[in-house]
């Protein structure tokens, strides 16, 4: 008798991790579909997810910071966030944790066109300055601000949330702060407009991951995520080892990217794509830890087992 209720027992986990490897993972974007997220795009055209048993439903959020708090409120399974907005909100309790990396270096920059009247940091003094995401974008721009001896209520800031290209063009704004490096000034190029890029490396902040992917920690023992991570890896390293092949994966599946524009947007984001998705730095996310609570974004010390799920 009690063997038999062993195999029921064992019979009925087996159907428990099977019925929650069929259910679909829902992954909110922090942006609108672009070559940031091609290893996501990879896994999923190349059949990575689905030789793991995965269906995966990518999302582009209509808000940019949605992604976190979906997740945490347990609405949505993955998020692709940035290393900033993770640790200020893991240090204010809620239940976030790093999985796995897509960009391994800070993107973010300010950009203003070249042939404006701002040539330096100082000169952003009473201007207007557009952002996207609160938590980055603030804290990025107070940083640089603080470069050229200026505070955040020297200048004004607006969030524009998916237009920051098109408010810097438009005149909206004089500057727009939460742009990637390898994205926006291409766009600005592309609308034949020059401009000067402000890197966020100038306010010497610690380096960090730009992208990253978060869950919920209160979900971890859910078998779906190895399955994540596993197709993550593989597509990670078919991409870096096949990208022309991957672009035109890409292309085909959103044609309406499929542009010399997003073509290149492809190519200077390669050299920034995290090689090992599930590896992280430690030390580096001690650092830029500590900076957040230098800068009183933060109130308590983390470790990083707080925020970040350790495999390797």
């Amino acid at each position: 008798m009690q063997i038999q209720k062993k195999i029921i027992l064992l019979i009925s986990i087996l159907l428990f991790n099977n019925n929650v490897a069929a259910k679909p993972l829902t992954l909110i974007l922090d942006w609108l579909i672009n070559p940031d997220h091609a290893a996501i795009f990879v896994a999923e055209e190349q059949g990575f997810f689905s030789r793991e048993g995965l269906q995966i439903n990518i999302i582009a959020p209509s808000n940019p910071d949605d992604g976190p708090k979906l997740v945490a409120a347990g609405h949505a399974d993955l998020a692709v966030s940035y290393e900033p907005q993770l640790v200020v909100q893991a240090a204010k309790g809620l239940p976030l944790i790093r999985i796995a990396t897509l960009i391994n270096h800070p993107l973010n920059c300010l950009i203003v066109k070249k042939d404006g009247p701002i040539h330096q940091l100082a000169d952003l003094k009473g201007k207007r300055i557009a952002y996207t995401s609160h938590v980055e974008g603030t804290l990025m721009l107070n940083a640089l601000l603080e470069k050229a001896h200026l505070r955040m209520n020297d200048v004004q800031t607006i969030n524009v949330q998916y237009d920051l290209t098109q408010a810097l063009l438009s005149n909206r704004v004089d500057a727009v702060i939460n742009v990637m490096r390898n994205v926006e000034p291409l766009q600005m190029q592309f609308a034949h407009q020059a401009v000067k890029i402000f890197p966020v490396e100038l306010a010497k902040i610690p380096t960090y991951d730009e992208l990253i992917i978060i869950a919920n920690k209160n979900k971890l023992s859910d078998p779906r995520l190895i399955k994540f991570l596993t197709a993550l890896n593989k597509a990670t390293h078919y991409l870096l080892s096949n990208p022309e092949k991957s672009w035109l994966i890409f292309a085909r599946k959103h044609p309406a990217l499929n542009n010399q524009l997003n073509h290149q947007i492809w190519e200077a984001t390669l050299p920034y794509i995290a090689p090992y998705p599930i590896n992280f730095n430690k030390n580096a996310y001690k650092k830029f830890m500590l900076f957040l609570q230098q800068k009183k974004l933060i109130h308590n010390t983390l470790v990083s087992e707080d925020y970040v799920l350790k495999l390797n």
